[in-house]
């Protein structure tokens, strides 16, 4: 988010117990949008072919049936138009201490996490 000096906006989807875990990707512009859902996690492990996973991806015009009514239901959840469903990224912001983060870069260097 830094690094994007404030184009990318992060919210967190608001929990109780339960995950909010909808694998899905929407990519958008005036004329042309794409969909990809289903089973596989959009993380190195998934994207480097090494857990074997089920998607489906739908490519079309952005004023499509299936295209504005994603884009209608991401819009519901990120500006929380019914219900209070996402909350601002500083709500849960992990701030991890130099000790989480020499771990985390071990960890991902040597493969072993599935981020």
């Amino acid at each position: 988010m830094k690094k994007s000096k404030g184009d990318i906006k992060v919210r967190w989807y608001h929990t109780g117990k339960e995950q909010y875990h909808p694998k899905t990707l929407f990519i958008r512009n005036k004329k042309n949008a794409t969909i990809i859902a289903g089973a596989a996690n959009f993380t190195k492990r998934n994207l480097a072919d090494l857990n074997l996973e089920t998607d489906i991806k739908v490519s079309g015009p952005s004023n499509k049936k299936v295209m504005t009514e994603l884009n209608a239901y991401f819009d519901r959840l990120w500006t929380n138009k019914d219900y209070t469903y996402t909350l601002p990224y500083k709500k849960y912001e992990n701030k991890m201490t130099r000790l989480e983060t020499l771990i985390y870069r071990i960890q991902n260097a040597l493969s072993l996490t599935t981020y």
